[in-house]
């Protein structure tokens, strides 16, 4: 990512991990790395440098710093070689079955019986 020295996102490099997830954009402002408040005393590039490849970074972006619009949260791989796909969230739990009517409570009672 190129940015710029108050840390907005002026381009993203093609082929990087961040092209990839396509979760930060140009316009981007980068407001924390893992967790550390950047500045432009504190470029991302200050932490970023720390980062180990394959490691996992999180950035907190504020999305398109010029039209002040909500920030957001996008967590990118910092992956040499193959991209890397953005974490999955969970599954909704599973509705509860319903309940037995009189012949389905019978048929389930006669197969207990049978197994014994």
């Amino acid at each position: 990512m190129n940015l710029t020295p108050d840390n907005v996102v002026v381009a993203i490099k093609p082929g990087s991990e961040a092209a990839a997830c396509g979760l930060i954009q140009p316009g981007d402002r980068v407001l924390h790395l893992n967790g550390h408040a950047v500045s432009v005393d504190e470029p991302v590039k200050s932490f970023a440098i720390d980062l180990a490849d394959g490691a996992a970074a999180t950035f907190s972006l504020v999305r398109h710093a010029d039209t002040d619009s909500a920030g957001g949260a996008a967590h990118i791989p910092v992956v040499d070689g193959s991209p890397a796909t953005p974490p999955q969230q969970p599954a909704a739990p599973a509705a509860a079955p319903p309940p037995l009517s009189a012949d389905d409570d019978l048929a389930r009672r006669l197969a207990d019986l049978k197994r014994g």
